[in-house]
């Protein structure tokens, strides 16, 4: 198979991203996954410990209660199946052979206990931008998040991944941008603090997006 990113277009787009999430769908099978309700252990586990690692680059002091307002009014209380995730499912990191998905690579971030339909949001960005929109990650997110998402049936196909992983509709925007919290932990443990620009790039331009609501 050949990396999603090298290969996806407009005309070949929905028939990867379909293929990507009923891989997504078949490790985890709802008969293994583990109910939970998120209160304050598990908000703190799945948000507080990722929200921590990019404080330091926020650059004002109230952001941080801000952050800490939105993912609790979108997980707190909230019902959530806990599965397989892959922590980084990208198109850069997702094989495809022409008709399923053939092989998946850096599972570094991995867990065998997450959200697993964070997966889905990260493919569906990925893809979003490899297939050659001219949008920046803050951009991406805002209409993945505010489900002004050009592409209908992409967006569909995540709706039927929450049914079928428990996670109510209600809770969308704060999984988009917790997907985002666990992108933001990989790329900090490679130093990104250190370069100006990307943290205005993918920290600045998100939170202030997350403001905007």
């Amino acid at each position: 198979g050949h990396p999603i990113k090298r290969i996806v277009r407009g005309d070949n787009r929905i028939g990867i991203v379909t293929a990507a999430m009923d891989f997504l769908l078949e490790i985890n099978p709802p008969d293994t996954a583990e109910h939970a309700v998120f209160d304050d252990t598990l908000f703190e586990e799945y948000v507080g410990k990722r929200l921590a690692k990019v404080l330091p680059l926020l650059q004002r002091e109230n952001q941080c209660e801000q952050l800490l307002a939105f993912f609790k009014k979108h997980f707190m209380g909230k019902r959530f199946l806990l599965g397989v995730a892959h922590g980084d499912f990208s198109s850069s990191n997702i094989l495809f052979d022409g008709t399923r998905v053939s092989g998946v690579f850096d599972w570094e971030a991995g867990s065998v206990r997450n959200i697993a339909a964070l997966d889905g949001i990260s493919l569906l960005v990925s893809v979003h931008r490899a297939a050659g929109a001219n949008l920046s990650l803050a951009d991406s997110l805002a209409l993945l998040a505010t489900r002004l998402w050009p592409r209908f049936e992409e967006f569909d196909l995540l709706m039927r991944l929450y049914g079928t992983m428990g996670i109510e509709e209600e809770c969308h925007a704060g999984i988009v941008y917790l997907s985002w919290l666990n992108g933001m932990g990989l790329r900090l443990r490679y130093g990104m603090e250190k370069d100006r620009a990307a943290v205005e790039t993918y920290i600045h331009d998100v939170v202030a997006r997350i403001e905007l609501g």
